[in-house]
């Protein structure tokens, strides 16, 4: 897949400004109705919610339920890394933020005393937006905020696994104070691990059907998937931590997906743009970055005599997804990922996308040309 930036119409960014004047959520329909009649006439003709969907870098859809539903703004913020610095950030073409991301929480315990600015800026603010903020007032701006610093944290959380993990303090005593604001997974650990002595008398949930466990897994993007293949994922991602001290997740370099295949399958076929798809793996391959290899079949029955000698990529699938960046080498994504990409490359309808982190940035896959598109202005 390629990154590449994208362009919006005028209907997508009037959408977009009333949505934000609403404080980032709404109605679709109500929405819908707060634009210009001819706005309105172009969404009734091609449908609302296909439109919303087709703009997956835009809006995400929260809440469908008995005809209606509830859309957001998708936004990503950056706040300077050196503005906390003593000296402070001496850039003054610096496109990043510079005030107290705690602040925009509620959540700054400096107050006055902090080294970051409590000043919202709308000139400062306005490189984020694809359309004009003039005008917003200051609580219109920080429920702005608040939700992007909601968003990206939750993307934070599932840059290196699709699936979310399990919330460590949720199972501890006290529990997890972050409670609906968590963005993982609350569930019983002893349940995952198929260990839970109580049963059905745990005071702790045993299921994903919970309200805040379906929100977690909507923001993934998963509600739609095999809630026991998620919880098979989620108890092989326990039983590495409790086996080895090494860290579960792996880094990805984004760029352009590929998915291989099994030995005796046609090559991997390129696209115009550089992106290839074929069946593998999750697993890593024995030679990463080799364009033209395929998934040794021998492995895959458990008897390949080459080891890590072979020339075709090692797996525990029979399809594996790669990204090729910037610099032309293939990189294999991480084993979840690598399930999940499979997963909604099977099940997407014609024109759907699916969401990924490269690089620490959120991309939505188009699997028609195999590229990834910014999912933020």
């Amino acid at each position: 897949m390629d990154k590449r930036p994208r362009t919006h119409g005028k209907e997508a960014l009037e959408l977009f400004s009333v949505i934000c004047k609403n404080g980032g959520e709404i109605e679709l329909g109500f929405a819908v109705s707060r634009l210009r009649p001819q706005t309105r006439q172009y969404l009734k003709q091609i449908g609302a919610l296909k439109f919303v969907r087709n703009q997956g870098d835009l809006f995400k859809v929260t809440t469908q339920d008995q005809g209606r539903v509830l859309i957001e703004v998708c936004l990503s913020l950056k706040f300077c890394p050196k503005a906390k610095e003593r000296q402070g950030c001496k850039d003054l073409n610096c496109g990043m933020l510079h005030v107290c991301p705690y602040y925009i929480k509620g959540k700054c315990a400096h107050g006055q005393k902090c080294r970051l600015s409590h000043k919202i800026q709308s000139s400062s603010l306005q490189n984020f937006f694809p359309v004009s903020i003039e005008g917003y007032d200051n609580e219109t701006l920080i429920k702005l905020m608040q939700k992007a610093v909601d968003d990206t944290e939750s993307e934070r959380a599932a840059a290196n696994n699709p699936i979310p993990d399990i919330c460590k303090f949720y199972n501890n005593a006290i529990g997890c104070s972050k409670k609906d604001k968590c963005p993982f997974l609350h569930v019983c650990q002893h349940f995952v691990d198929g260990k839970c002595k109580f049963g059905d008398t745990c005071k702790r949930v045993h299921h994903f059907k919970e309200q805040h466990n379906l929100e977690v897994l909507s923001n993934h993007q998963l509600e739609r998937f095999d809630l026991p293949m998620i919880l098979h994922i989620l108890s092989g991602r326990e039983r590495k931590r409790s086996t080895s001290s090494s860290s579960d997740t792996s880094d990805t370099t984004a760029s352009t997906p590929r998915k291989s295949r099994a030995n005796g399958v046609a090559p991997i076929p390129k696209s115009p743009n550089g992106a290839a798809t074929s069946n593998s793996s999750s697993a890593a391959p024995c030679i990463k970055n080799k364009e033209d290899a395929e998934i040794c079949g021998f492995y895959l029955r458990g008897c390949c005599n080459y080891g890590n000698n072979c020339m075709n990529h090692h797996t525990k699938l029979p399809y594996l997804w790669q990204w090729r960046g910037t610099g032309g080498s293939w990189e294999s994504l991480p084993s979840d990922m690598n399930v999940m990409v499979e997963r909604s490359y099977c099940q997407l309808s014609e024109g759907e996308q699916y969401p990924i982190s490269i690089d620490g940035e959120m991309y939505s896959i188009v699997y028609k040309d195999m590229t990834a598109v910014p999912r933020h202005p």
